[in-house]
């Protein structure tokens, strides 16, 4: 992959919070679940859409998880409805959880992304 020096330096000036908003109004969930995926606390969340910002750290994760979104969109070919579904849907390719609890880990968007790949592909394991 090539590094995009635009996102580079706006991931590294910090992101807006309110695409966090948008990203948890996509997928329908709370403050709280969605503070958990940034690994933030729904405090930390409300001070940084005060302040108009997140750290360059907040900005990374919520790029990586903006991706795995991205993608599993794509997969359901845009349907919200059934994207929301896929998320709170326990898989056996995620061990009997959800893709909701996997955005909470560490790698967990990534595990997630590589599940649509390979959806969207037909690989199976």
């Amino acid at each position: 992959m090539r590094e995009d020096p635009q996102l580079v330096s706006r991931l590294k000036a910090g992101l807006d919070p309110e695409l966090a908003k948008v990203f948890g109004d996509v997928l329908q969930v709370s403050l709280q679940e969605l503070s958990a995926m940034l690994w933030i606390s729904p405090a930390t969340l409300a001070r940084r859409r005060r302040e108009g910002r997140l750290t360059p750290a907040e900005s990374e994760r919520l790029y990586r998880l903006a991706e795995a979104l991205a993608a599993s969109l794509a997969m359901v070919r845009g349907d919200r409805e059934a994207l929301v579904r896929w998320f709170r849907t326990p898989l056996a390719a995620f061990s009997g959880r959800t893709g909701l609890e996997l955005l909470t880990e560490p790698l967990g968007a990534d595990r997630v992304r590589d599940q649509v790949w390979r959806i969207v592909h037909g690989v199976y394991y």
